[in-house]
């Protein structure tokens, strides 16, 4: 989890990842994610951050089909605060 401010613009970015998600799951749960649009009161390593945040971003981070035990991958979702 990554939450940082950029002083040039005043907007705040929240990056948010979950591991170990089936690789034959990831595209449906991306594509679920993206659909919401928005997020509200997300949270991440416990804290909430309140008010309402746009999902910029949600990209794929497949395991590895060739190997068992490393056929799960990733989730990461980019939600930014403050845009219009």
């Amino acid at each position: 989890v990554r939450n940082q401010n950029d002083a040039l613009f005043d907007d705040k970015i929240l990056i948010r990842r979950w591991d170990s998600i089936p690789n034959k799951f990831l595209e449906d749960i991306a594509e679920d994610v993206r659909a919401r649009r928005t997020e509200s009161n997300p949270e991440a390593d416990l804290k909430e951050f309140t008010g309402t945040w746009r999902i910029v971003r949600v990209d794929i981070v497949r395991g590895d089909e060739s190997r068992p035990s490393d056929r799960m991958g990733s989730l990461v979702e980019t939600l930014a605060f403050g845009f219009q």
